[in-house]
């Protein structure tokens, strides 16, 4: 229990600055670019999201196998999975790279066009932006091993001190010295580089096992990961798609302006997320080391514990929220970006029905058995995605909303089985994975 307290000590830290950032954002940002020019600004993050896919699932698998693996008293496994996944990471950095030099060059006029910057800078903007994608999945990577050790609110606070940092650099650069896209691009690769080095030099000091090379990766070892690793990958593409994907498509239909207005909504929709994310993510890695343990009756317990607080936060603040959501907009973003109705009410409808299963889904995806619930998962956000391009046309932008609440629903309808399941036994036959 202490390491949970730990843990969601730092997820304290960590919301406050997840919230914090994105609260700033809109209102610093928008005064520095205007709605359009910070659209696209959104756009290019969700770029670099996209990206960040082409590690394949692998990453988070490797810290799944880690976890159970040092639990269960099996060193050497770990630091296979370990320098494997780097492999691949690295050998993903250099393929990125390479590819972005022909890209660059050859697409640089309509994409300079489309983002309001030079040609000249397309080509350095697009490397900066393949350099940040590593960093952070050499991150994700060394965060397992943190959590293999026990030390998750360790690695908690590390990476959320640096977004900290990356975000008051990037407010300031846009503010005061009025930097182009490419300058903020090449400013956010060099910190997630220093965050990598800090957190390297930590990991030599605790975890023998992890040190950096490619001596002990495996063929072997990636084959056993890939089909999990398949399955795993469909969780970023179903944020992607539910996350940066709804942001496209409410450009591509409503234009920039659209988008500016949804994501303030959303920002503020998502607190109540936030807030339950302060016990989920601290679970996730003690999910990993009782499953590699065996001790199913104490995953039971754990799960009906943070189930019952995760939906009252949920319930709690929504409501708050859905009180306070005009006062709010007029303070936070000086009147420009007000809640629509009843768009905000869903989209914090949404947060109250995720509530009701996320908890579980942490049962499936960190104990590497997850095969399944990975493609529910991603045909729930893709059929989201597809009820708000469909119902746009008539309901116009409130569209948006109603495709994400739709992927809250679809998921704890499909679900439910499993939740009752989880409630009365957690997880039968809880044996770690190779």
């Amino acid at each position: 229990m202490n390491r949970i307290a730990r843990g969601i000590g730092a997820n304290v830290f960590a919301q406050v600055s997840t919230v914090a950032t994105q609260l700033l954002s809109v209102p610093l940002l928008l005064a520095a670019w205007g709605p359009d020019r910070y659209g696209t600004w959104l756009m290019l993050l969700t770029v670099a999201a996209y990206l960040g896919l082409l590690e394949f699932g692998f990453t988070g698998v490797a810290m799944n196998r880690m976890i159970m693996n040092v639990a269960a008293g099996k060193v050497e496994p770990a630091a296979v999975s370990y320098q494997s996944a780097l492999a691949l990471i690295l050998g993903v950095g250099v393929v990125l790279l390479v590819a972005a030099i022909p890209v660059g060059i050859g697409l640089a006029v309509p994409v300079a066009s489309w983002a309001g910057m030079a040609a000249a800078e397309v080509l350095p903007a697009g490397l900066m932006i393949v350099v940040q994608v590593v960093a952070q999945m050499l991150v994700m990577l060394l965060c397992g091993v943190f959590q293999a050790e026990q030390r998750y609110a360790e690695s908690t606070v590390w990476t959320n001190a640096a977004r900290l940092v990356e975000f008051t650099l990037v407010a300031v650069m846009a503010m005061f010295l009025k930097a182009g896209f490419t300058a903020l691009l090449t400013m956010m690769a060099a910190t997630r580089l220093v965050l990598v080095l800090v957190m390297y030099v930590r990991v030599h000091s605790f975890a023998t096992w992890a040190q950096f090379g490619l001596g002990l990766a495996s063929r072997k070892d990636l084959r056993e990961m890939l089909l999990p690793a398949i399955a795993m990958l469909a969780f970023p593409f179903g944020n992607a798609l539910n996350l940066q994907g709804i942001v496209l498509l409410a450009g591509t239909m409503f234009g920039p302006a659209a988008v500016a207005v949804f994501s303030a909504m959303r920002t503020l929709a998502r607190i109540p997320y936030q807030l339950a994310q302060l016990v989920n993510l601290a679970l996730a890695p003690e999910i990993g080391r009782l499953y590699g343990e065996g001790k199913t009756t104490a995953l039971r317990s754990l799960y009906r514990r943070a189930t019952a607080g995760c939906v009252t936060l949920a319930v709690l603040s929504s409501g708050a929220l859905y009180v306070t959501g005009d006062l709010i907009s007029r303070y936070w973003t000086h009147g420009k970006l007000m809640p629509a109705h009843p768009d905000y009410g869903w989209l914090l409808l949404a947060a109250v029905v995720n509530s009701l299963w996320y908890t579980g889904s942490l049962m499936f995806t960190s104990t590497n058995n997850h095969t399944r619930y990975s493609l529910l998962y991603l045909g729930s956000n893709a059929a989201g995605l597809l009820i708000a391009y469909l119902a746009g046309r008539v309901l116009g932008s409130s569209a948006i909303a109603l495709g994400v609440l739709a992927t809250e629903v679809v998921l704890f309808l499909a679900l439910l089985p499993r939740i009752r399941g989880f409630a009365r036994s957690g997880i039968a036959a809880a044996t770690p994975s190779p």
